[in-house]
């Protein structure tokens, strides 16, 4: 889970390489639920990415947003599940997690600042922000590990 003050900080750019890794490893697709933008082909080829292997949804019910993204992680078909939501229950977030263990999908939820301050069952939890000019990520949760604080992330801006 990735909590993000504004989309298009660089927030996709931690997971590239897993999700190239993904993307070749694999006979599977990556599916991309409700993204707040286009995902841009040339860009995610250049890091490595299968683009002929990418499923965008735009479900035009927000009822049907977290359905899709379930049926994803749930059917074998797909490797990742990314999913911009702005609102997740525990209990929806949950259902996510059993989906994802099911299908053995990644699961990858990018949600809004007040998200940070729910309980969440993700086993990762991130936060990222901008502020004077660098980056901040934030270790909410990690199963295993403690919390933590990465400034000042110029890699991400390349």
């Amino acid at each position: 889970e990735l909590i993000v003050g504004h989309y298009g900080i660089g927030e996709l750019r931690l997971f590239l390489p897993a999700l190239s890794a993904l993307s070749r490893q694999c006979d599977r697709r990556l599916m991309w639920v409700a993204p707040p933008h286009e995902p841009y082909a040339p860009a995610l080829a250049a890091a490595g990415l299968d683009i002929s292997r990418h499923l965008v949804v735009r479900p035009e019910q927000s009822r049907d947003v977290l359905w899709a993204a379930e049926q994803g992680l749930r059917s074998g078909c797909c490797a990742a599940v990314l999913l911009w939501i702005e609102r997740l229950s525990g209990r929806e977030a949950r259902r996510l997690q059993l989906a994802a263990e099911s299908g053995a999908a990644w699961g990858l939820v990018f949600r809004p600042p007040a998200a940070a301050r729910e309980h969440s069952p993700a086993a990762l939890r991130l936060e990222m922000s901008v502020g004077s000019g660098e980056r901040c990520l934030r270790i909410l949760k990690a199963r295993g590990g403690r919390p933590a604080v990465l400034d000042g992330l110029q890699w991400l801006a390349h």
